[in-house]
């Protein structure tokens, strides 16, 4: 049923309203084998460029994007 991954669509949802044109993954770093940080560069279509950190999290049914609670609020 979707109602369980409601709130995953929803920020994927407007994540995606502002995909960049371009994206380069700079480094990643472990921090355990379930936690690491993917440092990113991203291009829009203006040419801008502006990077970006990700913290994924390996759970029972593989990596998960971990999305900070300001940055829902800010969706909001």
């Amino acid at each position: 049923m979707l109602a369980d991954h409601e709130p995953e669509l929803l920020v994927a949802l407007f994540t995606a309203k502002n995909a960049p044109a371009e994206v380069q993954l700079l480094s990643e770093h472990t921090h355990s084998p379930d936690n690491t940080t993917a440092y990113l560069s991203l291009k829009n279509t203006g040419g801008k460029t502006s990077m970006l950190s990700l913290w994924l999290h390996r759970s029972s049914d593989g990596w998960r994007l971990m999305v900070p609670a300001h940055a829902v609020e800010k969706i909001g």
